[in-house]
């Protein structure tokens, strides 16, 4: 997993290099935890990591809130086997991270077994001391 790190502006006094690199390995930490959580289908989890207002846009372009991106995982209808993320980067704008890289996935669904690679980027905000993850779009890539 590559780490790039940004943060604007930091408390007088503080080391930048730091705090942006403590804010950013506790980014990547949420994003593994949700990934974590999605292949084990800890729904419970999810709903701790993910924001009420949640904008999640899945690759084939179907818009989801965080109550209609939960239902078939809770339901059973969708099961994450697999998530693989590759070339993940975080980018931190105060209390704003954004997440990029791209990652294999496979979904057991209605019409069978779903594998896509995709490219993505994930948004998270800090509300304390906690990250959730406020918006998440993907765009599929060739398989390879």
């Amino acid at each position: 997993m590559l780490l790039v790190a940004f943060l604007v502006g930091s408390e007088p006094g503080q080391d930048t290099l730091a705090v942006s690199a403590d804010a950013a390995a506790s980014v990547l930490a949420a994003e593994q935890r949700r990934e974590l959580a999605l292949v084990a289908g800890d729904v419970q989890a999810l709903e701790a990591l993910l924001a009420d207002d949640l904008v999640y846009t899945h690759s084939n372009g179907r818009v989801d809130s965080k109550a209609t991106y939960l239902e078939p995982l809770r339901s059973g209808r969708t099961r994450y086997t697999a998530f693989e993320p590759a070339d993940v980067s975080v980018r931190l704008y105060g209390t704003t991270a954004v997440v990029v890289g791209t990652a294999r996935t496979e979904a057991q669904v209605a019409t069978g077994t779903s594998r896509t690679h995709l490219r993505f980027t994930a948004i998270w905000h800090r509300t304390g001391e906690a990250w959730v993850m406020v918006g998440w779009h993907a765009t599929r890539l060739p398989p390879a």
